[in-house]
């Protein structure tokens, strides 16, 4: 059975390029929890966090050494 789409379910809203202090904003994201992954050649790290209506929302992600 289909479900609705649901704003978690969309992949494509965090995705593109850091910039040169490895930081990325995004602005007018809809309220509600997001959950990505970051990539750095064979590296990853996943995170998740909340966005609040009206409130800035800060995500910190570390990507693991060798």
């Amino acid at each position: 059975m289909d479900r609705p789409h649901r704003q978690e379910d969309r992949t494509d809203l965090l995705q593109g390029a850091s910039d040169a202090s490895g930081g990325m904003t995004r602005d007018n994201l809809a309220p509600g929890h997001y959950r990505g992954e970051v990539a750095l050649e064979d590296r990853r790290a996943s995170f998740e966090f909340n966005v609040v209506a009206g409130q800035a929302t800060d995500a910190r992600v570390v990507i693991p050494l060798r």
